[in-house]
């Protein structure tokens, strides 16, 4: 009676219970035939047995219907190398739905060896932001908070053609640029709240870069000159980093847009550094020791669209005198308790 009671939704609040009791009412599930022959493997109660089952890592025979699932939630599940094994041997799996803290040194290297990355869902994707179907076709790797480190790392370099690369919070140590070199056609990469230093970004040789970001790391002014070798940088993020006046004024990116700086010890000193950048367009100076007395050169950059310096002591006078010069440039302050922009958005 429980195995016909039980339905799609109860095998799913099952998962949150793991129980030699519960292992057996899942077991019964799926061996129970569908009610419906037309009903879609995905939307029938023993598929949702068979996916908490696997996330349990549980003993249990595989049914036939498992070369058919194209895809699995294994959020919150045991991933041991006994699930990784029936993971990578589902001909057609599509895509794996893991937490940040499964995504270990071992997972990826199991993976990797299996030349299934692109199961990962949510971290293998096409240059267009769909899934993969193949490692081949992996172009963007995204990570947030994973628990991986530099062995994980080591296992990506074996995909071809990644073009994008997000290690945000990630657990890859100072010694990772050996294989971050692996990454020869990277646009974009993000080491934000990683342990890289100075010794990392001297070592770096990925001179194609149009977009590098390094918030919150200690990276310093010391590293300028290895900047500078990314000579085709559009964008760069070194928000809360040890960057001060100095990294400015030695700082040579022709091309350069973006520009995030917010959290720093920059003063009005590098006001005429600042303006250098005649391509210029987005610049965060939040939270850095400059003033509206900085807003005279940077005015001067026509090529700025919007300049972010909540947190800062700007007079009324000076937004004045900017806004009239400077309509089309959108300029934000902190003002009583909330975001405000002293041009409005166009309708």
């Amino acid at each position: 009676l429980a195995v016909d009671q039980l339905g799609y939704s109860g095998c799913d609040l099952l998962r949150h219970f793991p129980s030699d009791e519960n292992i057996e009412l899942l077991r019964a599930q799926l061996a129970k035939a569908p009610e419906n022959e037309n009903m879609r493997l995905s939307s029938q109660p023993r598929m949702k047995a068979f996916e908490v089952l696997i996330g349990w890592d549980a003993d249990f025979e595989i049914p036939d219907f498992a070369n058919k699932v194209e895809s699995l939630n294994l959020r919150g599940a045991t991933v041991s190398n006994q699930t990784m094994s029936r993971l990578t041997g589902m001909k057609s799996l599509k895509s794996v739905f893991l937490e940040p803290n499964d995504l270990t040194d071992d997972v990826l290297e199991h993976f990797s060896n299996s030349q299934r990355l692109h199961l990962l869902s949510g971290i293998a994707t096409r240059g267009n932001g769909t899934s993969a179907t193949d490692d081949s076709e992996v172009s963007q790797l995204i990570f947030y908070h994973a628990a991986f480190g530099d062995r994980g790392l080591n296992a990506l370099t074996n995909l071809n053609g990644v073009t994008s690369l997000v290690l945000q919070s990630t657990q890859v140590s100072p010694n990772c640029a050996e294989s971050l070199n692996e990454f020869q056609q990277l646009d974009v990469l993000n080491l934000d709240e990683t342990k890289v230093n100075n010794e990392t970004m001297a070592q770096l040789n990925l001179s194609d870069l149009t977009s590098f970001s390094a918030r919150k790391t200690v990276v310093d002014d010391e590293c300028v000159d290895d900047i500078n070798r990314m000579a085709q940088l559009q964008s760069l993020n070194l928000d809360q980093t040890g960057v001060t006046n100095e990294f400015v004024k030695r700082l040579k990116l022709p091309d350069l847009e973006q520009l995030f700086l917010g959290g720093t010890e920059l003063s009005d000193d590098c006001a005429a550094s600042l303006a250098k950048f005649d391509s210029l367009k987005t610049l965060n100076l939040e939270g850095t020791n400059m003033t509206g007395a900085s807003l005279t050169q940077l005015g001067k950059l026509e090529s700025l669209k919007a300049i972010r310096m909540l947190r800062s002591q700007v007079e009324t006078n000076e937004v004045e005198k900017f806004r009239k010069r400077r309509p089309d440039c959108y300029l934000y302050l902190k003002k009583i308790g909330f975001l405000s922009k002293i041009r409005p958005h166009p309708k």
